[in-house]
């Protein structure tokens, strides 16, 4: 059949896109479901108070985290994807992404201590921050730019499955009490240590890439596009990971951990998304396509409002599991609105902004979004009502749009301009 044929073809002109998609959907389904896995048993175990702190200790070392990235997890996979077949310009390139996280890794080290012993609070469970700060060996050692730049995800996904599953299993087995709670974090970042070694030894296995000192010449080559993606990752934190730390301080911890959950959710729901873009973006950023732009986006939203919709429909059956004896599930419904926002808006800062050349107006729409944040902010204090958690979700939910209002304009502005 006529049909049957094109679907054949289309599936064969593109197969490396559907194998990569076939990888990074596995990798992203373990990542998101075995974290939602180990919710309940978590909860249950360490107390929704003590949990609400570990969240805490892992949200502060995420800040440290997109230091220690550098904004390279972008940049640096369109660069492999322009030098793919040179094997040295690669190793000069790993040479100066990894070069310039290590520097950074213990700078950030060093202010991540001294915040910690300046805050009562995070003094007196030092021993939990110290763990969640082996978080970050996954952007120190794991290079997944490289294999995204290569469209070969496979090994990405096999490394992180693993290291993610022995990670929880091992959770099951030491965590038996609050006091076990430092265990939480530490595992998962060890595993990071040990699957960032093993997925350097395979790239200078597989393609003959080696790390070196890195030359001046190329750190600031990378270092001049990454600069303004980590603005960009530095001050949307201020949006994305900020509303813990003051949930923690002026509603509860036990409040946490139901803005902890909402935020997974919406992960999951924009997760498809984010497969259609890390699988589209070498392709994206090598022939700057429009129509190939266009499609992947009819995907994004169809994928989001499906799942969306499943959800709050579920929501009354879902939400008590992860949560027991939670009262009242207004605060998860209006996060519901959050991933359809998020979806779009992500898939036109990467695929897009980034994958075009247009980095710089990424950061703008961050900059609005982040003043729309805490003005948002500043209002609810001056009205009192920032003891709610209510508050926290709309300013989310807020910041969200404001930041989608600015991409879409970039967008229909330089597609004009590129159709002229």
């Amino acid at each position: 059949m006529p049909f049957l044929s094109s679907i054949r073809d289309l599936a064969a002109r593109n197969r490396q896109l559907l194998a990569n998609f076939s990888y990074i959907s596995a990798l992203e389904a373990v990542v998101l479901l075995v974290p939602l896995l180990v919710y309940p048993y978590l909860v249950r175990v360490l107390g929704q108070e003590v949990y609400g702190l570990v969240i805490t200790a892992q949200v502060l070392a995420g800040y440290c985290s997109i230091a220690v990235d550098f904004g390279f997890r972008t940049v640096g996979a369109r660069s492999v994807a322009v030098y793919r077949d040179s094997p040295r310009v690669l190793s000069e390139l790993l040479s100066a992404v990894c070069g310039v996280r290590l520097l950074v890794w213990f700078v950030a080290l060093g202010a991540y201590i001294g915040l910690v012993r300046l805050v009562p609070e995070y003094r007196a469970h030092t021993m939990l921050f110290l763990c969640a700060y082996t978080l970050t060996f996954n952007e120190l050692l794991f290079p997944q730019f490289f294999f995204q730049g290569m469209e070969n995800m496979r090994g990405v996904a096999i490394m992180n499955i693993a290291v993610r599953l022995v990670s929880v299993v091992l959770l099951f087995m030491l965590i038996h009490s609050p006091s076990d709670y430092v265990y939480a974090p530490l595992l998962m970042g060890v595993g990071y240590l040990l699957a960032g070694v093993a997925s350097l030894w395979y790239i200078g296995h597989r393609y003959g890439v080696r790390l070196h000192w890195p030359r001046r010449r190329y750190i600031r080559y990378m270092l001049h596009d990454a600069l303004p993606i980590l603005g960009t990752d530095a001050i949307c934190s201020v949006k994305d990971k900020f509303n813990y730390l003051l949930i923690g301080s002026w509603v509860s911890m036990e409040w946490v951990v139901v803005y902890d959950l909402g935020a997974r959710f919406t992960s999951l729901l924009v997760k498809p998304a984010g497969v259609v873009g890390t699988v589209l973006f070498p392709r994206l950023a090598a022939t700057q396509s429009l129509s190939l732009f266009r499609r992947g986006g009819v995907a994004v939203v169809g994928f989001t409002l499906l799942g969306t919709a499943v959800l709050f429909v579920l929501l009354p059956w879902i939400a008590p599991l992860f949560i027991p004896g939670l009262s009242s599930l207004l605060e998860l419904r209006v996060y519901m609105v959050a991933p359809l926002l998020l979806s779009v808006s992500g898939y036109l800062a990467s695929e897009f902004l980034i994958a075009f050349r247009y980095a710089r107006y990424l950061l703008w729409s961050i900059m609005v979004t982040t003043v729309g944040y805490l003005v948002g902010l500043l209002g609810g204090i001056g009205a009192g009502v920032h003891h709610s958690l209510l508050f926290f979700v709309l300013l989310c939910v807020g910041s969200y749009l404001v930041e989608l209002i600015y991409r879409v304009y970039v967008y229909q502005k330089k597609t004009k301009a590129l159709w002229a």
